[in-house]
């Protein structure tokens, strides 16, 4: 089998762009070593370990975790099985995030939290982005799991190698200590009987980081019964949401705006803690 047809071959099984990721991996390349050597024959050996690799994503396995690859927000990103992949949704509340930090004068370092850190994605990118504009700024990062913790770590030695983040295993709020400028989540939001309805790649992801209760608010709510006692006056809590919960998780946060992504769905929620007098 040539590489054209094995690229005939698997996009007649799953999607050209799924395909041309799994040769890459087959072949430790590129995208234009596929172009320039067209009509390489394949080993028995890689036709076979191919034609595996496209039976496993055609049965749901996530292909960036048979890769260990993810794009986001300009950077290469580690993910296997103990993380949520990060998607580009998520890219909008980075986005919100970083234009509140920007405007933000403090005579001493911007301090920020990412609870339900998953991948590291939302915590590194924000790192990486601060770093650039010379901001000084700490950054700490929560998970449940064990696992996607040592996942976010790697990510971070290799993307932001010169930065500290403070890693931290802990359900939520539980061991977090102070207070902070800004607080980041994207915590499970999936309503639990929705989960069977996605597609069959994402079923595979980690049901931890999916699950957010019957009506997909459980998270939320726990996030707005504590959050005054995390933020500091002025404060900022930047949540990202189902296409649907604007109104929902607003009404939990008093003092609270929700914001449309560029495909009109709701995708953001932002608190601010009121200063006292």
């Amino acid at each position: 089998m040539k590489i054209s047809e094995a690229i005939s071959y698997g996009t007649h099984e799953i999607e050209y762009f799924n395909t041309k990721l799994l040769l890459e991996k087959v072949f430790n390349c590129k995208d234009n070593y596929l172009v320039i050597n067209n009509d390489k024959e394949m080993t028995i050996e890689q036709e076979n370990y191919f034609k595996n690799l496209v039976k496993a994503v055609k049965a749901g396995e996530p292909v960036q975790y048979i890769t260990n690859k993810q794009e986001f927000y300009d950077c290469e990103f580690y993910v296997d099985e103990n993380v949520l992949i990060p998607q580009q949704d998520t890219s909008f509340i980075v986005y919100k995030a970083l234009t509140i930090l920007y405007n933000m004068d403090l005579d001493r370092p911007i301090r920020i939290l990412d609870l339900c850190t998953g991948s590291g994605a939302i915590a590194i990118v924000v790192s990486k982005k601060l770093n650039e504009r010379n901001i000084d700024f700490e950054m700490s990062a929560t998970d449940i799991s064990n696992g996607a913790l040592n996942v976010a770590i790697k990510n971070a030695s290799k993307i932001i190698p010169d930065t500290k983040v403070n890693f931290i295993l802990s359900d939520l709020f539980d061991k977090v200590e102070g207070q902070f400028d800004m607080i980041i989540s994207n915590p499970p939001y999936v309503r639990s009987d929705d989960i069977e309805k996605l597609n069959l790649d994402v079923q595979n992801e980690p049901h931890i980081a999916l699950d957010g209760g019957m009506d997909g608010l459980k998270f939320y709510r726990q996030i707005s019964e504590h959050i005054d006692e995390y933020l500091v006056d002025g404060g900022y809590l930047v949540l990202e949401i189902d296409y649907d919960q604007g109104k929902k998780v607003s009404d939990l946060l008093d003092n609270s705006t929700f914001y449309k992504d560029l495909n009109m769905n709701d995708r953001c929620v932002i608190y601010q803690k009121i200063i006292d007098k």
